[in-house]
């Protein structure tokens, strides 16, 4: 009588066993857990085995390692955009050339500076920013200026909203920002007052 055995010819190789993958640990246990009722010699049968999935492992365990690994790119990319647009990155006020929330052509030479966007909204009255109160009004801010030892002012026209700045924030235009203070510094803290 023939066997039932599979028999490889003498060209063929068994097939290598397959590699451990560095996540084999947690692998493992994705697939379903044999238990084997009785060790013997013998092959299985459906009668001394019994599977019992492992309902504890999270399903991207489960997963390829390609879906993992897209997984985790894909929170790490939504960590990026949440936490750039939380910080305010890249909302820095360049007034010009261009116009402004008042409709103003803006040029980054002029005396101009924009309002924070709580104290825009909150003088609004209309839904066409050319119009909100607050447009050509001018501002007086002062501040030490540490280079020369000695306060500096500068008069400034509301011109647009500062939508990253904080409620008694100001941005102004590079050239009133550098007669205040070195361009390094970026944010500086200072007085301001309202002319009229």
């Amino acid at each position: 009588m023939a066997e039932n055995g599979h028999q490889l010819p003498d060209w063929e190789e068994a097939a290598s066993p397959k590699r451990k993958s560095i996540f084999s640990k947690f692998n493992s246990h994705s697939k379903a857990t044999v238990i084997k009722e009785e060790e013997a010699s013998e092959e299985p049968t459906t009668s001394n085995t019994r599977l019992m999935p492992n309902r504890f492992v999270p399903r991207w365990v489960k997963s390829s390692r390609k879906h993992m690994l897209i997984s985790i790119g894909v929170v790490i990319l939504i960590l990026v955009l949440i936490l750039g647009l939380g910080l305010g990155l890249g909302l820095s006020h360049n007034p010009g050339p261009g116009y402004g929330a008042c409709g103003f052509e803006n040029k980054p030479s002029e005396a101009i500076c924009a309002v924070a966007h709580a104290l825009w909204d909150s003088q609004s009255t209309s839904t066409n920013p050319n119009e909100n109160p607050l447009c050509g009004k001018m501002i007086r801010i002062t501040r030490y200026n540490e280079a020369v030892g000695g306060n500096r002012s500068v008069d400034v026209k509301i011109v647009d909203k500062c939508m990253g700045c904080k409620p008694t924030d100001l941005d102004l235009s590079i050239a009133m920002f550098t007669a205040l203070a070195d361009e390094g510094l970026g944010r500086v803290v200072g007085s301001w007052a309202w002319l009229s």
